[in-house]
């Protein structure tokens, strides 16, 4: 995720993202683990938006949830995690 990717991702999540709404930021990996691929880039994402997203993956693809409002993230984590009881192949982070 380079500087530009992100500062664009922060101002959509900051300014343009109303207390009801999901942004959805998805992302490839690149050749190294993808667990700690995607762990850096949540990483980033909370430390540069003051949230901390939601992550699902499989292969080298991974989905990134962020969400202003506490109830909409706990609703996206508890569908979240029955994706990936029913699609054992999807990693919830």
């Amino acid at each position: 995720m380079n500087r530009g990717y992100l500062g664009d991702v922060r101002d959509l999540f900051k300014f343009d993202l109303d207390k009801d709404s999901l942004l959805m930021v998805y992302q490839h990996s690149i050749r190294q683990s993808r667990e700690q691929f995607f762990s850096q880039i949540k990483e980033k994402l909370k430390a540069n938006l003051n949230a901390s997203p939601l992550c699902i993956f499989s292969g080298d693809v991974a989905f990134f949830f962020l969400a202003k409002k506490g109830k909409i993230k706990e609703d996206l984590l508890g569908i979240l995690k029955e994706y990936s009881i029913k699609y054992p192949d999807l990693e919830v982070i």
